[in-house]
């Protein structure tokens, strides 16, 4: 075989493992404990981890109203933590109260989900992405949802395609 036919090939090899694509697997998350009609669900990659809150434990402090959900660790670099947090509760209006915060609309697929809020000041000073997302709600429970998004920029610019697709998946 020719050298430049052998280049060739292994080019072709490289180019074909390059284009793998990560898997993705389909998370539910059960906050009620008694009912399955409270839960949401969503997609990450398979490599990031997830951390659940114990909602059971909560119940027996009915009048705090918590927040119930998880965390999604996407990994790290630098040794600074990068993560996705998604719940359901009442606490979202003391993180949106900065006055740091720029407020657009949250669009899945062209359709208005609810609004999301960019911390500019953590972006400016510490080279971090903060966002919250407030889905809009129909339902008589009156909860808030809600995503709180924290990452090192260079993380948050290398794996934005992956984030968004987290973010399009959540089902509430």
């Amino acid at each position: 075989m020719k050298k430049s036919n052998m280049l060739i090939y292994l080019f072709l090899i490289l180019a074909l493992m390059s284009c793998q694509t990560e898997e993705y697997k389909s998370h539910r998350f059960n906050y009620n404990y008694y009912s399955e009609k409270h839960f949401f669900s969503f997609e990450y990659p398979e490599r990031w981890e997830i951390s659940e809150d114990d909602a059971s434990q909560f119940d027996r402090f009915p009048e705090k109203s918590p927040d119930f959900g998880l965390e999604i660790l996407m990994g790290n670099e630098e040794e600074i933590k990068n993560s996705i947090s998604i719940f359901e509760g009442v606490s979202p209006n003391m993180y949106i109260q900065d006055e740091n915060l720029s407020k657009d609309d949250f669009l899945v697929n062209g359709e208005k989900k609810g609004y999301i809020y960019s911390n500019q000041f953590l972006l400016e000073k510490d080279n971090r992405v903060s966002k919250i997302i407030l889905y809009d709600t129909n339902d008589d429970n009156f909860a808030w949802r809600y995503v709180i998004i924290s990452a090192e920029k260079k993380f948050y610019n290398k794996n934005k395609k992956k984030i968004e697709k987290v973010l399009n998946s959540i089902d509430f």
